[in-house]
């Protein structure tokens, strides 16, 4: 093999190796399958456990997480402007998954605002 083909083969190794480092490191991996779950399809409008359209209503107070049973029907109906997610329903492991991850969420202390609104 010639330098130029070496030099070449070996710049192109180099090159895929930084930038396969870069991807992992550039990105924020997520490898527990509730909290890949959470971030798909909750952290928009639930950031740690956080409700943006009613700040008074947190995760960590709601009685729709208080079992596995009770957070499933909750999330098989349309609720308020919450959509259902039936395809994490339908999927025992998806749901035991992503429950698991909401009951490890930081426990939030009410806000001014929203001690205001009890």
């Amino acid at each position: 093999m010639s330098k130029n083909k070496l030099s070449f083969a070996g710049a192109s190794i180099l090159a895929t190796l930084v930038a396969m480092v870069g991807a992992v490191h550039g990105q924020d991996v997520k490898t527990d399958r509730g909290e890949q779950l959470y971030a798909k399809n909750c952290e928009a409008c639930h950031h740690v456990g956080e409700n943006i359209i009613r700040p008074e209503k947190t995760m960590d107070r709601s009685l729709k997480i208080s079992s596995k049973a009770a957070f499933k029907r909750f999330l098989s109906r349309q609720n308020g402007l919450m959509p259902p997610y039936l395809t994490i329903v339908r999927s025992d492991k998806d749901l035991s998954a992503l429950y698991s991850y909401v009951k490890k969420l930081p426990d939030l202390k009410l806000t001014p605002q929203s001690q205001a609104a009890h």
